[in-house]
Formats: C-alpha cells, structure tokens, sequence
C-alpha cells in the first residue's frame, strides 16, 4: 500500500511527462539517430538507476554516470512515495 498515494500519482504524471519530452527531443532533432540514443540512454538508466539492485553492487562506471541520469530521480521520488523514505 502507497504510503502518499495522491503524490504517487502526481509523481507518475510529472514523470510520464518528463521522460516522454526527452523522447519527443531526441527523436525531433537527432531523428533516426535518436532512436539509438534513447535506447543507449535507456540501458544505461536502467543498469546505474539502483532499482533492480543497490548502487553498491554496480560496476564504478555505473555509479559515476547515475547522478547525471533522471531514472536514478525517479526511482528514488517512488520509493519515497510508496514507502515514505528517502
């Protein structure tokens, strides 16, 4: 059970908003080489943002770029919302 529910669900719009933007941009202006991008991008949030596993376990690669990335944001504001923790 969501801990702050009426902000889980802001948060998941303010996302889906965010993350569909930086996909709009990169497909706008980069147009087929967006594509490779955001799919690059994608790999490397999803490897350093510490959803599937902790930070600590990750390459040093990974915990350099994750500051830099916004999954890493994301996955932090819904494990603040959903359990009320930072």
């Amino acid at each position: 059970q969501a801990k702050y529910l009426p902000m889980l669900f802001g948060f998941s719009m303010i996302l889906s908003i965010c993350f569909g933007m930086i996909q709009f941009f990169l497909n706008r202006f980069l147009k087929e080489a967006g594509k490779f991008v955001s799919i690059i991008l994608l790999m490397l949030q999803l490897t350093s943002s510490a959803g599937s596993y902790p930070i600590e376990t990750v390459p040093n690669f990974f915990k350099k770029i994750a500051p830099y990335l916004p999954m890493t944001y994301s996955v932090s504001g819904f494990g603040t919302n959903v359990f009320g923790c930072h």
